[in-house]
C-alpha cells in the first residue's frame, strides 16, 4: 500500500517537523478516485502521527491532442514550487498523464525530490514538449522501473495488465463464449 510505504519514509524523517506534500493530479482534484486518495492519504499521516501541508494542483489533461499543454502545465508547476521558499518534500503523482508528463520532463528540474505514484499504469508514454501530428505519432511505451532511479521515484501503486491472462481468466469462467473484442483509448 502505497501509503503505509509513505507514512514509514516519512516517519523514518523526523516526524515532527511538517511535511510539504506537493500532489499533481492527471484531472480535477474535485473527482472522487482523486479526492478519496488525498483524503485516505492525509488520514493515513494522521494517523501516523505525522503533519502534512497538502497542496494540490492539476494538470487539466482533458483532450488527449493537448499533450504539449501538459507538458507546459507539469513544468509551470514544478517551477512554481521550486522557486518557493517553502520547497515540497514530496511529490506525489496521481493518474496516468500525471506520471507520464512528469516522466517526460528535464530531470534537472526536480533534482533530489523523491516521488510517490499511483493510479496509473506500470508503462507510460513520453509526452511531447513540442508540437507534432497527432496522425503521425507512433509513441514507444517505456516501462517505469527502468527510470525510477533518473527521476528519484522512490515509491508507488502501478497498474499493471496482462491481457493473456484476462482471455484465459475469460475462457475459464465462460467456455461457451467464441468472441471477444478489445475496446481501448489507445491512449496507453
Amino acid at each position: 500500500d502505497i501509503f503505509i510505504v509513505f507514512g514509514h519514509f516519512f516517519c523514518v524523517c523526523a516526524a515532527e517537523k511538517q511535511r510539504n506534500i506537493l500532489v499533481i493530479l492527471s484531472y480535477n482534484p474535485d473527482a472522487s478516485s482523486g479526492s478519496k486518495v488525498i483524503d485516505s492519504f492525509e488520514k493515513q499521516m494522521n494517523a501516523a502521527g505525522v503533519k502534512v501541508n497538502i497542496s494540490v494542483e492539476a494538470l487539466g489533461c482533458d483532450n488527449f491532442k493537448d499533450l504539449t499543454v501538459w507538458h507546459d502545465n507539469m513544468r509551470r508547476i514544478l517551477n512554481k514550487y521550486q522557486a518557493q521558499d517553502v520547497k515540497p518534500d514530496v511529490l506525489l503523482l496521481l493518474g496516468q498523464e500525471a506520471m507520464a508528463t512528469y516522466l517526460s520532463q528535464d530531470i534537472s528540474l526536480v533534482p533530489d525530490l523523491p516521488v510517490f505514484c499511483a493510479m496509473g499504469s506500470r508503462n507510460y508514454i513520453e509526452v511531447p514538449s513540442q508540437q507534432f501530428d497527432l496522425s503521425a505519432w507512433t509513441p514507444e511505451s517505456h516501462d517505469i522501473a527502468d527510470v525510477c532511479g533518473l527521476y528519484n521515484v522512490v515509491g508507488g501503486f502501478f497498474y499493471e495488465y496482462n491481457l493473456e491472462k484476462n482471455i484465459e481468466l475469460v475462457r475459464h469462467y465462460f467456455p461457451n463464449v467464441k468472441h471477444l473484442a478489445l475496446l481501448s483509448d489507445n491512449s496507453y
